[in-house]
């Protein structure tokens, strides 16, 4: 005869399925461990261990084996009042504590998954700071690197400016130059100047725009 899969997990026929799953767990660890089975009962005694399991843990699997059960006792001890209504509640209990069970599990992890929802959201976040960060970072440095490039720029040309009027003087010198020549360098001078003040304007209004949108950059990122 079959032996009882509540006798083979060892817990009480109103065991919860918690109280199940961590019943096969504790039995399969004590078969596994047991040193004195021999292979051929190893092998027997998990085969019964997760049948009981395979049918205990089924919410209809176990009524269809509970009342199996109950008919059993029946026909072995006649039927009683007492045995009617616990069969009753057992088919009623049953698979209540079932549903209720697999509620419990349900709610379990919607909550989970919220909390792991909610943790890649706060990474999310943390990674598009981050990124902000260096990007901020980035510009600055490009920021600098075109200031300086403005700078080499403008002492470049006042470096030619300064050897220009080095060299038209030392041309007056030497050579005396006539009214003409002097004039005429003399425009080239101011063309000179006017070009530079007119390219350090240019400079100028660049890089002002260039820090206002560094700003505004700087204040829609602080925004967010």
């Amino acid at each position: 005869m079959k032996r009882d899969f509540y006798d083979i997990l060892d817990i009480p026929e109103n065991a919860s399925p918690t109280w199940i799953v961590r019943a096969y767990q504790k039995r399969l660890l004590a078969v596994e461990q047991d040193g004195s089975l021999k292979a051929k009962k190893r092998v027997t005694a998990l085969a019964e261990i997760n049948e009981a399991y395979r049918v205990l843990v089924d919410a209809d699997l176990r009524v269809a084996y509970d009342a199996e059960i109950l008919q059993k006792r029946e026909a072995a001890n006649g039927p009683s009042p007492v045995t009617s209504w616990l069969r009753i509640a057992l088919l009623v209990l049953l698979p209540l504590g079932a549903v209720a069970t697999y509620l419990y599990f349900e709610q379990q992890a919607k909550a989970r998954v919220q909390q792991e929802q909610a943790e890649q959201t706060a990474e999310s976040q943390r990674q598009n700071a981050q990124r902000q960060k260096i990007e901020i970072e980035r510009q600055a440095m490009i920021e600098r690197d075109r200031l300086e490039r403005a700078k080499a720029d403008q002492d470049r040309i006042e470096s030619q400016r300064q050897a220009n009027e080095d060299e038209m003087r030392n041309k007056r010198f030497v050579a005396g130059p006539t009214l003409e020549q002097i004039a005429r360098d003399k425009a080239t001078a101011e063309a000179a100047e006017r070009s530079r003040q007119a390219q350090e304007e240019v400079d100028r209004r660049k890089s002002q725009a260039e820090l206002e949108r560094q700003k505004r950059f700087l204040r829609e990122a602080g925004q967010r």
